[in-house]
C-alpha cells in the first residue's frame, strides 16, 4: 500500500508539473499572440500609411498629367485659331483689287529690292506686264519673271528674299505675336 501512495504521489506531482508546464505554455502562447497582434497592427498601420502616401503621389502625378494634357489641348486650339487667322489674312490679300495689289507690290519692292535683281511674281489678277509697268521696276531695272508662289521672290547672286504672301503673313505674325495673342486670348 505504501507503494500505491508513492505512485499516487508521483502521478499527482507529475500531473501538477504537467499542468504547470501546460499553463506556462498557454501563457507564453498568449503572450506571443499579443506581441504578434501588436506587431501586426503596427506593420499594418505602416503599410496603410505607405499606401496612402503612394496613392497621394499617384493622384498628384495624374493631376500633373491632366494639367499637361489640358494645356496641350489649349495650345492646339490656340494654334488652330492662329492658323485660321493666317488663312483669312491670306484670303483677304488675294481678294484685294488689282490696283491695291499693284500698290502692295510697289511698296514691297520699294522697301526690299535692289538694282538688277530678278523678280519672280505670282499674283492672281496681276500680269507680268502690270508689274513691269511699275515705276520702281523700271527705276531698279528689275528682271521680271513668273513665280510659283503667291507674292514676290527677289533673287540676287548670294541670296533670295522671300516676299511671298504666306511668308509676309508669317513674318507679320511673328513680329506682332504678343499683341495678336493678347488680343485673341487675353
Amino acid at each position: 500500500m505504501q507503494g500505491d501512495k508513492i505512485v499516487q504521489k508521483i502521478l499527482q506531482d507529475a500531473n501538477e508539473k504537467s499542468e504547470k508546464i501546460i499553463d506556462d505554455a498557454k501563457s507564453k502562447v498568449k503572450e506571443i499572440e499579443n506581441q504578434f497582434k501588436d506587431y501586426s497592427k503596427k506593420e499594418n498601420a505602416k503599410l496603410l500609411n505607405n499606401v496612402k502616401i503612394e496613392s497621394m503621389k499617384l493622384q498628384d502625378k495624374y493631376q500633373v498629367l491632366e494639367n499637361i494634357e489640358s494645356r496641350k489641348i489649349y495650345l492646339l486650339r490656340k494654334q488652330e485659331v492662329l492658323d485660321e487667322l493666317k488663312k483669312k489674312a491670306f484670303e483677304v490679300l488675294l481678294s484685294k483689287t488689282k490696283k491695291e495689289k499693284l500698290k502692295l507690290i510697289q511698296r514691297l519692292l520699294l522697301n526690299n529690292a535692289e538694282k538688277k535683281q530678278t523678280l519672280l511674281v505670282l499674283f492672281d489678277g496681276i500680269t507680268l506686264s502690270d508689274v513691269k509697268s511699275l515705276s520702281i521696276v523700271k527705276k531698279l531695272s528689275l528682271i521680271v519673271k513668273k513665280g510659283s508662289e503667291q507674292g514676290l521672290i527677289l533673287i540676287q547672286d548670294n541670296f533670295d528674299k522671300n516676299l511671298s504672301l504666306r511668308n509676309l503673313i508669317q513674318e507679320s505674325f511673328e513680329k506682332n505675336e504678343s499683341q495678336i495673342l493678347s488680343l485673341l486670348f487675353g
